[in-house]
């Protein structure tokens, strides 16, 4: 790809960045075969280069352009899933707060696809560019609505494992009790979100678990999204914002008030200043720290780029993106890594990871984690994901200098390769694992020095 469509790429996503984010502080899983993808996706590099031939010479070359098996083929590879929630007893409940969102991100693909379906979507680069615009607003508007919804949630969840009460989520001056009810109104205005609560008191760590819940929540869901895009390998273009905004959060907190005291991210300093852990002429520089390493994260980051290369690819040569940046090696192509900075209880963690892409269908998975600022562990994470025609299963596991260690399994059968019904189940077991102080708010994470379970099964159908 020239230089050209990678700047005007760039400009493209930043600007949708600047408009999106300032206000959003908080993203469905395609599950198609690797193959399938693949192939999907050079077959119709070659109508449109073949289409481009026939154009110029005026002759079809004997070839059928509206072959249905090759357009099946082509639709196939933008694949919705629509899948149940993990429903809990509390109104607070973070994991179906995710899964929701996957859902709504997938409506987001379904709806990009009918746009590049409309006869006029070819025409010209400005029209493929406008039609996106326009795309990428609508969806976001509707898919903000959901990364608040988890952000809020997750905030929630912490503040009830540590005894709060009196819990309301907040749209601009109105409160609710019911996070339907905040959903629904959150959506139909461009207000901020927030949450408020009681509390008898909070330790210091517990403030910062607090705090850090909503922004660890939305980088939870960026890897997510890049790990999908790994096993499938290629990254959708439909996905770039979700990946993007959520990757920055950090700072797009700090760049939205970098004075305030009222942020996460100035709550989170705070915590850790009451901790001792940084002095008090630290809590500035330690928000700025933080949004910088964020945003130095999300440039190193390989889906970063991989992102802008599907925006350009679409808009500038009407084609799918099909490469993942790797490095060759004699056991397989290594993935770009993926880098990230989260705030724990005790101090801020940087993360790198990387898979192995192999021939066969196995995908590896590696990662390390290691203190930024304060106490936290050394973690090193592995795993594997087999994926076949019908089964896809994925298998993790982490082990950390403070005795800490976990594994967790995933595993889904898809009824109808293309179409269907698609049952999975996803089992945990931790004790004293990063994640698990992150996102279960376990602060010692070893009281008992026994494991914390968890199980969900759950039903998808697949468009």
């Amino acid at each position: 790809m020239n230089t050209e469509n990678h700047i005007l790429s760039v400009m493209y996503v930043l600007f949708l960045c600047l408009i999106l984010g300032q206000k959003s502080t908080y993203c469905a899983i395609i599950d198609n075969n690797s193959e399938d993808n693949i192939y999907a996706s050079q077959k119709d590099k070659e109508r449109f280069e073949i289409k481009n031939l026939v154009n110029e010479t005026g002759f079809d070359y004997g070839i059928d352009l509206s072959d249905q098996d090759l357009e099946e083929i082509a639709e196939s590879v933008g694949k919705f899933k629509i899948s149940t929630l993990s429903f809990s007893k509390s109104r607070f409940n973070r994991e179906g707060a995710i899964e929701w969102y996957h859902n709504i991100r997938n409506v987001s693909k379904v709806f990009y696809n009918v746009i590049t379906d409309h006869k006029h979507y070819n025409e010209h680069t400005a029209v493929r560019a406008s039609i996106n615009m326009a795309h990428q607003l609508v969806s976001w508007w509707i898919t903000r609505t959901n990364y608040t919804l988890v952000h809020e949630v997750a905030h929630g969840e912490a503040i009830k494992e540590f005894g709060g009460k009196d819990i309301k989520l907040w749209v601009g001056n109105d409160s609710f009790d019911s996070v339907g009810a905040f959903y629904l109104a959150f959506m139909s205005t461009y207000n901020r979100g927030a949450i408020s609560y009681t509390v008898d008191t909070l330790s210091p760590e517990q403030e910062a678990a607090i705090s850090a819940a909503g922004i660890n929540s939305q980088l939870r869901l960026a890897e997510e999204i890049a790990e999908e895009s790994i096993i499938n390998r290629r990254f959708d273009q439909s996905d770039a914002l979700h990946y993007i905004l959520n990757k920055v959060i950090s700072t797009v907190y700090y760049q939205y008030d970098p004075n305030s005291n009222m942020s996460d991210l100035a709550h989170y300093a705070q915590a850790l200043h009451q901790q001792g852990i940084i002095h008090a002429d630290e809590i500035d520089s330690t928000k700025e720290y933080i949004s910088n390493i964020s945003f130095l994260a999300t440039l190193l980051s390989g889906r970063t780029w991989e992102a802008v290369n599907a925006f350009s690819d679409e808009i500038m040569l009407n084609k799918h993106y099909t490469d993942t940046y790797a490095f060759k090696t004699p056991v397989g192509e290594v993935t770009w890594p993926e880098f990230a900075a989260f705030l724990n209880n005790k101090g801020v963690s940087g993360k790198i990871s990387a898979s192995l892409l192999t021939e066969s269908r196995m995908t590896y998975h590696f990662s390390f984690e290691t203190p930024l600022i304060g106490e936290t562990a050394n973690e090193v994470g592995l795993g594997f994901t087999y994926k076949s025609d019908s089964w896809q299963t994925t298998v993790k596991t982490y082990f950390n200098d403070q005795d800490g260690r976990g594994a967790t399994i995933r595993s889904q059968y898809d009824v109808g390769r293309k179409n269907g019904f698609s049952f999975f189940a996803e089992a945990k077991a931790e004790n004293g694992t990063l994640n698990q102080r992150r996102h279960q708010y376990s602060l010692t994470g070893q009281e008992s020095n026994e494991f914390e379970t968890s199980f969900n099964i759950g039903v998808e159908y697949r468009f």
